[in-house]
């Protein structure tokens, strides 16, 4: 062994005399060491132990110089191995000095056995959980010859003593009982489980059980934590206060409201949570019966894990749903008495937020009530009639809100037509005044569908129907001049009364009244195609029957064609200017052509080519013609 025992006379080395793993038969021999350390003359004795399986081989009584050194052995030989505690005695003195100086080297003896050592001596288990178990790592290490059994010995208190039985122990081992290898290792657990909140701590006394019962025990293991309560709350985010019920309110069937819940985990311990639905789980139907209670409320995130003195943010969504209904015309949510009788429907639902860690079940009550949107239009078509090119006409419609709740509205804007206000607010069972304008640009028939959307379209989308005609232009004076004023450029309201609510008819005329102009209306069309736009503009009667509206219905009736004469006339004049600028581009092309063939560039040209010469000598410069 290392190590040494000095005094002011002598030095002795060992300090300790150990023998582990000692087997029968077998002799082992402790050398002992004593050198003097002083300046003089020394008297060293050594008394041998008190145990007849041990002895010593060496002077009893030695004087030795300054720096000399006495060597003992120390032999052990028994044919039954014993545990053996015993003492060997080093007496050291100066002659002239009357009392000696005792040196006592304590000698152990073990016989081969298990020997479990501990990889820590103390476990923190910090802050846990009321009554939830923790476990913590302990790994013994066998350094004996033997295999040992480990298991719990006792527990001692903080003041030392035992624990009571009585009660449940904080802490335990597991499992019971551990077998260890010879020269191996092994892991066991130390659970904590403390009932009661505040500190616990104790000493964990371990036991060690071999073949041969002669195991030294295992060192003592110090155990101490925190106990903290360990629960799951809901609470409002705002307020802060615990939450047992979401009350939403009425909302229109097709909207979404949100209600913010704060999930609170109290304790030291990662909590799993889930919401399930009891009463949806017990009435469940396997042929898919439709629930608008679960449908329209529901929890997201339905499930998680809070980690310690953690919070999580849960949001509770109403979405009314009613059931689809699949013989009805109707699509989607339509506001109409007709389609929708009932005004509304008061929806619940009863949830619990369970956790497996705490063992709680919290009631969670989601209550609302959907509500039926019915908002109408006083006219769902709108016929302006035959109106002006860039004239106006405009027309007026009634909105209605017969819903209990108040409504967003707001209205698109088709081509060629105007709405104003194109959106705004109606309070329950309000009205509001919307004017359509028709405007066209385009000569024609024009047709379009203004869509009334209920906030957004998200509750309902009724549509508006429009028609109007748009003639031929009239004269326009232009406003303007020094003395006008923003106010004057300004449109005012043209309106016109309901009348019809579909297209006009139209009946043909009798035969005697128009096959003088049918006749006529042949030469012309036949004129206006095969002659020039020069030609053609050249014919008065060919305008004059731009206005013409019976002789245009003839035309499209007897001849096949669909476009009127004003209509031809502004296709002929378009398709020769576009032949025109076809054929002018196609000169321009075949121009730069040539010129990249030949390498010269018609704008370095423009003003001549420099030989050398005055540019007025007469010679012709060698571009191409360029129109």
């Amino acid at each position: 062994l290392g190590g040494r025992y000095m005094t002011t006379m002598v030095e002795v080395h060992p300090p300790r005399l150990e023998l582990t793993q000692v087997e029968e038969g077998i002799k082992y021999v402790l050398a002992v060491a004593v050198r003097n350390t002083s300046a003089r003359r020394c008297r060293v004795r050594i008394v041998p132990p008190c145990s007849a399986t041990l002895r010593l081989s060496s002077a009893s009584d030695v004087d030795l110089a300054p720096g000399l050194e006495l060597r003992a052995e120390l032999a052990y030989l028994t044919d039954v191995v014993e545990p053996l505690d015993d003492r060997l005695i080093v007496q050291a003195s100066h002659r002239d000095d009357g009392a000696p100086s005792l040196i006592t080297l304590p000698i152990e003896v073990r016989p081969r056995c298990a020997v479990i050592r501990c990889a820590v001596a103390d476990i923190d288990f910090g802050a846990v959980a009321q009554g939830a178990p923790t476990v913590r790592p302990l790994e013994l290490r066998n350094v004996g010859s033997l295999p040992g059994v480990v298991s719990l010995s006792e527990l001692l208190g903080p003041g030392g003593q035992p624990m009571r039985e009585g009660g449940t122990p904080p802490f335990r081992l597991l499992p019971a009982r551990l077998e260890v290898a010879a020269g191996g290792s092994a892991t066991a657990r130390v659970e904590c489980s403390a009932a009661e909140l505040g500190e616990a701590s104790c000493t964990l006394r371990l036991r060690v059980d071999d073949e041969r019962e002669h195991a030294p025990a295992a060192p003592a293991v110090g155990l101490c934590a925190v106990v903290e309560r360990q629960a799951l709350e809901l609470r409002d985010s705002e307020s802060g206060e615990p939450l047992t019920a979401v009350s939403f309110g009425r909302l229109f069937y097709g909207l979404e409201a949100r209600r913010v819940i704060t999930a609170v985990n109290t304790g030291p311990s990662a909590v799993d949570f889930a919401f399930l639905n009891p009463s949806a789980d017990a009435d469940a139907d396997e042929t898919g019966t439709f629930d608008p209670h679960a449908a329209s409320l529901s929890i997201e995130p339905a499930m998680g894990l809070l980690p310690p003195h953690g919070t999580c943010t849960i949001e509770a969504i109403f979405r009314p749903t009613s059931e689809p209904n699949a013989s009805s015309d109707a699509k989607g949510f339509l506001a109409s008495p007709e389609t929708e009788p009932d005004d509304g429907q008061a929806l619940a639902i009863e949830l619990q937020l369970e956790s497996v860690e705490t063992g709680q079940a919290l009631a969670l009550r989601l209550t609302g009530e959907g509500v039926v949107p019915r908002l109408s239009l006083s006219e769902g078509t709108l016929v302006f009639g035959d109106v002006p090119q860039y004239d106006y006409l405009d027309r007026q419609v009634t909105l209605r809100n017969q819903s209990t709740l108040p409504m967003d509205w707001s209205l698109s804007q088709p081509a060629h037509f105007s709405l104003t206000p194109s959106s705004g607010s109606l309070p329950a069972h309000g009205e509001a005044e919307v004017y359509v304008r028709f405007s066209p640009h385009q000569l024609g028939e024009l047709k379009a569908n203004a869509r009334l959307r209920g906030f957004g379209g998200a509750v309902c989308e009724l549509p508006l129907k429009l028609w109007g005609g748009c003639a031929l232009p009239r004269r326009r004076v232009l406003e303007g001049g020094v003395d006008t004023l923003p106010e004057d450029f300004e449109r005012p309201p043209r309106l016109v009364s309901g009348g019809t609510s579909s297209r006009p008819e139209w009946s043909r005329p009798a035969l005697w009244e128009s096959t003088r102009r049918i006749e006529e209306s042949a030469t012309q069309l036949h004129r206006l195609t095969d002659g020039s736009l020069r030609a053609s503009r050249r014919r008065v009667s060919l305008r004059a029957r731009a206005d013409d509206d019976a002789l245009d219905r003839i035309d499209q009736m007897d001849t096949g064609l669909e476009l009127t004469s004003a209509e031809q006339l502004e296709r002929t004049q378009h398709k020769q200017v576009y032949a025109t600028f076809i054929a002018r581009s196609r000169e321009e092309r075949e121009a730069a052509r040539r010129a990249r063939r030949s390498g010269i560039d018609p704008a370095e040209l423009a003003f001549g080519v420099s030989l050398g010469l005055d540019p007025f000598s007469g010679l012709n410069a060698p571009w191409p013609e360029i129109d």
